[in-house]
Parts: C-alpha cells; sequence; structure tokens
C-alpha cells in the first residue's frame, strides 16, 4: 500500500479547523467517534471466504465487541467461535445476544495482548479494530502467533492512519478520537506481524468503507445541527463539530486516514 503522496493543507486561513475545545470533543466522541469504525463486521464474509473457513475451523475473534462478526461468521460457515471482548462494559450484553447459537459461539472478556486461552488452539483468528487500538503491537503479535495452530490463518480489519500527513491543526483529533488512538499505517503492522513470523501477506486498502462510515458520521452531526438535538451546547459548538467532521472526511478522502484488510498465515 502507497503512502499518500501530499500533506493536507487548507487552502487560507479561513479553512483553518475552528478549536478543539473540550465540549466539540465530547460532542464528537458521541456522535462520530465509534462510527468512524466502519462495521468491520460488514468485512466479516469477505474475510471468512478469503480464508476458506470451513466448518472445523476454530476461530478467535478479538473486537471492541465481538458478538455480531461471531455470529456472522457461524451462521455463514459453520465455525465456532471463541470473541475476545476488549472493552467489556457491555459483556453480558454481548452474551446475551450469542446465546441463541449455544456453543457455537463463547464470548469472554479479555485483552490482545493477554488472551486468556492455552496456545496453538485456534486455526484462524481475526482482529477487528483490536490490534490498532493495542498499546503493545509486540505483545499482540505474539499472542496471535501463540493462540493459531501451525499454518493458522489470520485475518485484520483494523484502521491505519499517517500521522505526518495531517496538519498540525488535526492532529489531536484523530489521535483523540477512540478507533485511531493507536492507528499507524498498514505497513507498520505488517512489519511488526512479519517479524514474530506471519508469512504469506495479502494488503487491501478499504478506505472506501471508512469513507462511508465518515460520511454518514458527518450526516448525523448536520441532523444535529439542524435539529437542535444538542440544544445543551452553545450552536457554535455544534457548528464548529460539523466542520471538523467535515476536514475529517476531507482526509479520509486522500487516503491520510483509512481502512486496511490483512490476511497472513502463520509461519
Amino acid at each position: 500500500m502507497s503512502t499518500p503522496g501530499r500533506i493536507y493543507q487548507p487552502n487560507d486561513t479561513t479553512q483553518l479547523p475552528p478549536p478543539l475545545t473540550f465540549a466539540r470533543q465530547e460532542l464528537i466522541r458521541t456522535l462520530i467517534g465509534e462510527a468512524l469504525l466502519p462495521g468491520p463486521h460488514g468485512l466479516t464474509k469477505r474475510i471468512g471466504s478469503f480464508l476458506d473457513i470451513k466448518p472445523q475451523d476454530h476461530v478467535v475473534l478479538i473486537a471492541p465487541d465481538p458478538s455480531s462478526s461471531a455470529m456472522t461468521l457461524t451462521r455463514e460457515f459453520g465455525c465456532s467461535v471463541v470473541g475476545v471482548m476488549t472493552r467489556p462494559k457491555q459483556l453480558e450484553r454481548a452474551r446475551q445476544r450469542v446465546a441463541e447459537l449455544g456453543r457455537k459461539v463463547e464470548i469472554r472478556a479479555g485483552s490482545l495482548e493477554r488472551l486468556p486461552f492455552r496456545t496453538q488452539r485456534f486455526s484462524v483468528a481475526i482482529c477487528e479494530g483490536a490490534f490498532a487500538a493495542s498499546e503493545d503491537k509486540t505483545s499482540a503479535a505474539s499472542a496471535l502467533y501463540s493462540a493459531l495452530r501451525e499454518r493458522g490463518r489470520l485475518a485484520l480489519a483494523e484502521p491505519t492512519i499517517y500521522r505526518e500527513m495531517i496538519s498540525d491543526e488535526l492532529v489531536p483529533l484523530f489521535s483523540w478520537l477512540t478507533p485511531f488512538t493507536g492507528a499507524r499505517p498498514a505497513g507498520v503492522y505488517r512489519g511488526i506481524l512479519g517479524e514474530r513470523g506471519f508469512t504469506d501477506f495479502i494488503v487491501e486498502d478499504r478506505r472506501q468503507d471508512l469513507a462511508r462510515a465518515a460520511e454518514i458520521a458527518r450526516q448525523k452531526l448536520m441532523l444535529v445541527n439542524l435539529g437542535g438535538e444538542a440544544d445543551h451546547l452553545p450552536s457554535e459548538d455544534v457548528e464548529a463539530s460539523v466542520r471538523l467532521a467535515q476536514s475529517m472526511l476531507d482526509l479520509i478522502g486522500k487516503g491520510v486516514a483509512s481502512f486496511v484488510l490483512m490476511t497472513a498465515e502463520k509461519g
């Protein structure tokens, strides 16, 4: 995947993004923060087909909330799935969602760096927004490697970002938004995984998915602005948040922020 070729710079000072006040950050966090993860479970069927998942496969799926993708995998491919929920506040709700599938799907709380399993248990590992969010990607790569059986298959569906290509005014915004806090270029992910022993990489740029998510988020903000749904905030804060979302959409269109689908094999 090539690095974006130019730095985003507003054409004149009238286009500079508004200041990132706390109120504006909170509004963006509430309305578009999680929305900028483009529903990784929408890629689950593609991942399952690409990895040729079979009913006999045992899959570990690591995500902030793996329940939707776990259900998709089981229903589409007949495999068993253990979901590791990295943000366990809604753990019981996630477990209730998958209860109808019985023993085919299990949801556990945990972290990518310290998976609560014995080694070489799974034939397939899938990360959705978990590898980018990891604060210790080297340990995360080792945990994935250890969890997989010999020749096990790995798939990442993760946000990426080229921070050096973002104007100084917008760097704090991308750093602050949850999906992008730990995001790096796709080449960094591949390098870390390769050093651990993963091979046979295939990388697919999915910026179109992120662009669609950003557009939906921007429209949502505009509706809030027009509909007065944020009456507790000054109108200038809501308007500023809409402008910030548009700036983010512009950056995504330039490939500065993107989304990657990466597959590999345990060497």
